[in-house]
């Protein structure tokens, strides 16, 4: 009887034994798989942040490609501009050289003309009005008011007419009747023409071209004649034929 006890109690101590070494088995296995599953979550947390970061890089460089290639195109605007300015800047002395040749062939076909007061009064017979309209029919071909500096006596020679002459024709005339205003109004009308026809030009060009020897005197007189600046008149021409 006794042993009969002593063998379950060992029985029972080792099943006791067993039972904690599953036990703690199980727990070394949860806590095992605890530790797994962190690393498995920490590494796809890892991964999602990479990703997310990746991500942000990208959208980084692509907005950085995007002004990169604004500014390109930018400077490409930039260069067609100067491009255009260049083209004006080329025209402009091809029209001056051409001008100029026509001035010079003017004064020397004048030079060797006849007496204009008997050009005009026996060849051709002129009212002054008449040979006022062929005055400034003449100037504007030639482009003599295009010339800052240029005086009664450069008009007379270039024409083949006497300065008395030319004077008495501008006499004719309602308004303007002196030579300054004149070649104001002409220089005022070349200068409207060019603001249009050429948007690319600066308000200086257009006042050099025109004749006025200073841009500072183009925009006062400008200014008085027509009641604003030539950049306002221009941007009211411009929508003006565009509509």
């Amino acid at each position: 009887m006794i042993d009969l006890m002593t063998i379950d109690g060992t029985v029972l101590q080792n099943i006791t034994i067993a039972i904690t070494i599953i036990v703690v088995a199980l727990v070394a296995a949860l806590m095992l798989s605890f530790v797994i599953l962190r690393r498995i979550i920490g590494h796809n947390t890892d991964f999602a942040q990479a990703m997310r970061d990746e991500k942000e890089q990208a959208k980084i460089e692509r907005a950085k490609l995007a002004d990169a290639n604004a500014l390109l195109e930018q400077e490409h605007e930039q260069l067609g501009e100067l491009e255009r300015e260049l083209s004006a800047a080329k025209q402009r002395i091809k029209d001056g050289e051409r001008r100029i040749q026509e001035m010079e062939r003017a004064m020397s076909d004048g030079g060797a003309a006849q007496e204009p007061e008997q050009q005009a009064d026996v060849v051709v017979p002129m009212t002054p009005e008449q040979l006022m309209a062929h005055i400034d029919k003449r100037i504007e071909e030639l482009g003599l008011h295009t010339n800052p500096k240029i005086r009664l006596k450069d008009i007379a020679k270039a024409l083949g007419l006497t300065q008395r002459r030319i004077l008495q024709a501008l006499k004719s005339r309602t308004d303007d009747n002196t030579l300054a205003e004149y070649l104001t109004t002409k220089r005022l009308n070349t200068a409207c023409r060019l603001l249009v026809e050429e948007p690319n030009w600066t308000v200086e060009a257009v006042a050099s071209e025109s004749g006025f020897g200073a841009v500072n005197t183009f925009r006062t007189i400008f200014r008085k004649k027509f009641g604003i600046s030539p950049s306002r008149y221009r941007e009211i021409k411009i929508v003006a034929e565009s509509n």
